[in-house]
C-alpha cells in the first residue's frame, strides 16, 4: 500500500497536471517578447520539470524506480526521438528547434513519462471539471473583449502596454486555438453524458457557456471579422513538403522543427504570387500531418501516425467510461491537427490528456520496476501495494543523475527566458526613444542567448542604426568616431553571426545585405558583399519580388543600369502586378533610352495605381516626357535606342558573385558567437531608435 508521503506526491502530480492545463489556458506574463507564445511555454516547461522533481522523489519514497507501460508508451517515446533526432541531427546550432515545435514536443514526452507514474485515477475525475471551467472562462474572458473591457484592458492598464480590445486578442493566443480548447471540452462533455446516461451538474452549467463561446469565436474568425486568420494554402503546403524532401537526410528526419519558415520561403510556388497571401510567410503548414512531414520527415510523420492510431485503437476498446471520455477528447484535438495548424497551447493539452487516460486506466496496466540491479513487471495494483525493500545506491545515483539533468535543463531554460524579457525590455526602452537602454537590453539578451539568430539579426539593425545617427553629426568628435567604427563592425559581426546561426533564413541574409548597403563608400568592397548578400537572400526566398526590386535599386544607385533592369524584370515575371517592380523597371529603361519599353512599362502600371491620385499623376508625368522623347527619336531604325531584353539575365551582378570574397569572410568561429565582446555606449547619444525587429519582407501569421 502507499506511504503518506507517496501519496501526498501523487496528489501534488495531479494538482501539477491540472494547473498546467488551465494555466496554460489563462496565464499570460506580458514581460516577454511575444509573451502569448512564451508565457504558454514557460508553463509547459516548468510543469514538466516539477513533475521530473516529483517523479524522482516518488522513486525514492518507493525505493524504486517505476515506469507505467500504456500502449501508448511506445509510440510516443519514438515518436520523442523522431522529434530529438530532427531537432539535433539537422542544424548545428539547435537552439532555435527547441526554442519552438522540437522543445514542444520533447517536452510532451517528457510531461507523459514522468506524470504517468506519478498521478492517480483521481486526475481522470478532475479533468472533466476543470477543463469545463477553464473553457468557461475562456468563453466570459472572449465576451468582455467585444464590449471593450476584457483582460487585454487590464494587461494594458498594468503593463503600459497597446493590446488590441476587440476579439483579436485572447488570453488562449488566439481566437482559433480558444475555439478549439472549447470544442475538446464540450467533446469529453457530450461523450461523458453518453456513456453515463448522467449529466453532472458543472456540465449543466458550463455547456450551454460553452456553446455560446463557440459561436462567438467561431464569428470572429469569419473573413473580415477581428479574428480572421491567414492560413497557408493545402496544395502551397503540400509543393513546399514535396519539394523539401528531394534529399535523402531531408526525406528521413527533415530539416528540422524550426525551419518551415525557411522551407516556405525557399520552395514557395510562384503561382501563389498572383494571390492576396503573395507576401505572407508561415511558420506551419496547412495541417500538423503536413508540417511533420516538411520538418521532421517520413520518420516523424511515420511515428507521430503510430501514436495516433494506438490512441484511436485504445479509445474504441476501452472499457472504461473515463477513459472513452478522455480519448475522444484526444482524437478532437488529433482532428483539428489534421485540418488546420497547431499551436503549443494545444499540444500542451494533448500531453495533460495522454496522463489522464493512463491515469484513468490504473490498476490494469503494467508497471516496469527497476530495484538496485534487478528489474521486475507487475501490474499497477500489483506495483502499489508491494513492499519496497531498502532503498540501494543504485536508486539515489539515478534519481540524483535525473535531477541533474532537470537541473541543467532548468538553468538553460530560464536563460532562455531572462534573455527574452531583456530583449522584450529593449522594444519597450526604444518605444520611450532611450536608444542607449535598447542597445544595453539587446546586448545582455544576446549574451544570455547568443544561438537565437533573431536576436543576433536585430542587434546588428540597432547597432547600424545608432552609427548612422552617430556619423551623421555636424560636431562629431573623434571618441565618437571611434565609437562609429566599433558599432560598424559590431554590426556586421552581429549579422554575419545571425547568417552562421540559420543561413537559410532570408531575413539574416537580407539585414546582412541592408547592413553592407549602408557602408558602401565607407568601407572596401562594401557594394560587392551586399550583392553577394541579396543574391544569398534570393536564394533563399526566390519567389519574393521584393528582394529584387531591393537588389535592382543597389545595383541603380551603382549606375549598374542593364543588370538593374534585368533584375527589375525577372521581379516582374515573378509577380506582373506588382507596382514597385514596374515602376523601377520603367525608371530604369528611362536610363537605359529605352524609351518604348519604358512606355509600355508606364502603361502596364497605371491601372495598379489609379488608387493613389499622387502617384498616377507622377506616372503620368514621367509617362509624357518619355513620348516626348519617343516622338523625338530620328526615324531611322539605326537610330534607335538600346533596348534590353526582358529575357536577357543579369550575367554582369552573377559574374561579380564569383570575384567577391566570401559573404562570410573571415569565417566566425564557435568563440564569436557564444561570447561577443562589445563597446559600451555613452548614455550622450542621441538618435531614433531602430526598429524593435528586423526588416521583413512579409509578416509571419501563425506562431509555434
Amino acid at each position: 500500500m502507499l506511504s503518506r508521503s507517496s501519496t501526498l506526491i501523487s496528489s501534488i502530480s495531479n494538482y501539477i497536471v491540472l494547473a498546467a492545463m488551465v494555466l496554460g489556458l489563462l496565464l499570460v506574463l506580458p514581460i516577454s517578447d511575444d509573451f502569448i507564445n512564451q508565457s504558454k511555454i514557460f508553463v509547459f516547461f516548468t510543469a514538466t520539470i516539477l513533475l521530473g522533481v516529483s517523479f524522482v522523489v516518488y522513486s525514492i519514497q518507493k525505493k524504486t524506480i517505476e515506469l507505467v507501460l500504456s500502449p501508448v508508451t511506445i509510440p510516443l517515446f519514438i515518436f520523442g526521438l523522431a522529434m530529438a533526432g530532427s531537432t539535433f541531427f539537422t542544424n548545428n546550432y539547435p537552439v532555435e528547434g527547441l526554442l519552438r515545435f522540437g522543445g514542444a514536443f520533447i517536452l510532451l514526452v517528457s510531461f507523459v513519462i514522468f506524470a504517468s507514474t506519478t498521478t492517480t485515477r483521481k486526475l481522470a475525475d478532475l479533468l472533466i471539471p476543470t477543463a469545463g471551467i477553464t473553457a468557461g472562462i475562456i468563453t466570459l474572458f472572449s465576451v468582455t473583449q467585444i464590449f471593450g473591457f476584457g483582460p487585454a484592458n487590464i494587461i494594458n492598464a498594468v503593463f503600459g502596454l497597446q493590446l488590441p480590445t476587440n476579439l483579436s486578442f485572447n488570453l488562449a493566443v488566439n481566437s482559433m486555438f480558444a475555439l478549439q480548447f472549447i470544442a475538446i471540452v464540450a467533446v469529453g462533455m457530450v461523450v461523458e453524458s453518453i456513456s453515463t446516461k448522467h449529466i453532472r451538474n458543472i456540465t449543466a452549467i458550463t455547456f450551454p457557456i460553452l456553446l455560446i463561446g463557440m459561436a462567438v469565436l467561431g464569428w470572429s474568425l469569419l473573413p473580415g471579422k477581428p479574428a480572421a486568420q491567414v492560413l497557408p494554402s493545402w496544395t502551397a503546403s503540400w509543393s513546399v513538403a514535396l519539394d523539401s524532401l528531394r534529399a535523402p537526410r531531408a526525406a528521413l528526419i527533415g530539416s528540422g522543427p524550426a525551419a518551415y519558415s525557411n522551407l516556405y520561403t525557399r520552395f514557395k510556388p510562384v503561382w501563389m504570387n498572383q494571390t492576396d497571401k503573395w507576401d505572407f510567410s508561415f511558420s506551419q503548414a496547412n495541417n500538423l500531418p503536413l508540417t511533420l512531414l516538411t520538418t521532421s520527415g517520413f520518420f516523424g510523420l511515420i511515428t507521430w501516425l503510430f501514436l495516433v492510431f494506438q490512441i484511436f485503437k485504445l479509445t474504441r476498446f476501452a472499457t472504461e467510461d473515463q477513459s472513452r471520455v478522455i480519448g475522444y477528447m484526444l482524437l478532437a484535438s488529433i482532428a483539428f491537427q489534421l485540418v488546420m495548424p497547431t499551436h503549443i497551447l494545444i499540444i500542451l493539452l494533448q500531453a495533460v490528456l495522454l496522463v489522464a487516460l493512463v491515469a484513468s486506466m490504473h490498476g490494469s496496466l503494467p508497471v516496469m520496476r527497476f530495484q538496485a540491479l534487478t528489474m521486475s513487471m507487475d501490474t499497477q495494483d500489483q506495483a502499489f501495494h508491494t513492499p519496497s525493500r531498502k532503498v540501494s545506491f543504485p536508486i539515489y545515483f539515478t534519481g540524483g543523475i535525473i535531477l541533474i539533468v532537470l537541473a541543467f535543463v532548468s538553468y538553460f531554460g530560464s536563460q532562455y527566458y531572462v534573455a527574452s524579457v531583456k530583449f522584450f525590455d529593449s522594444a519597450k526602452a526604444a518605444e520611450k526613444q532611450d536608444i542607449v537602454a535598447a542597445y544595453q537590453k539587446q546586448q545582455e539578451a544576446v549574451q544570455l542567448n547568443p544561438y537565437y539568430d533573431v536576436y543576433r539579426r536585430q542587434y546588428a539593425v540597432t547597432n547600424i542604426a545608432i552609427a548612422s545617427a552617430l556619423a551623421q553629426k555636424t560636431d562629431i568628435t573623434q571618441a565618437e568616431k571611434d565609437q562609429v567604427s566599433v558599432l560598424i563592425q559590431q554590426a556586421v559581426r552581429e549579422s554575419r553571426a545571425a547568417v552562421t546561426l540559420d543561413p537559410l533564413d532570408a531575413q539574416n541574409t537580407l539585414v546582412l545585405a541592408q547592413i553592407y548597403q549602408n557602408l558602401i563608400g565607407a568601407a572596401d568592397q562594401a557594394d560587392q558583399f551586399a550583392v553577394q548578400a541579396f543574391l544569398a537572400s534570393i536564394d533563399n526566398d526566390p519567389t519574393n519580388p521584393g528582394l529584387r526590386v531591393a537588389l535592382g535599386g543597389l545595383l541603380s544607385s551603382q549606375k549598374q543600369y542593364s543588370q538593374a533592369a534585368n533584375i527589375f524584370n525577372e521581379a516582374v515575371a515573378l509577380k506582373k502586378d506588382y507596382p514597385n517592380a514596374i515602376y523601377n523597371l520603367a525608371v530604369t529603361l528611362v536610363q537605359l533610352n529605352d524609351y518604348e519599353n519604358a512606355k509600355a512599362a508606364y502603361q502596364a502600371l497605371i491601372p495598379l495605381i489609379n488608387s493613389s491620385p499622387e502617384e498616377l499623376k507622377k506616372v503620368q508625368e514621367e509617362l509624357a516626357e518619355v513620348e516626348k522623347k519617343i516622338a523625338a527619336m530620328p526615324k531611322d531604325p539605326k537610330a534607335t535606342q538600346t533596348t534590353t531584353g526582358t529575357s536577357q539575365q543579369a550575367t554582369g551582378t552573377q559574374s561579380q558573385k564569383s570575384n567577391t570574397p566570401s559573404l562570410l569572410d573571415p569565417k566566425l568561429n564557435d568563440s564569436d558567437i557564444s561570447s561577443p565582446s562589445d563597446a559600451e555606449l555613452s548614455t550622450e547619444v542621441k538618435a531614433t531608435p531602430a526598429p524593435t525587429s528586423a526588416p521583413t519582407a512579409s509578416p509571419e501569421p501563425i506562431a509555434p
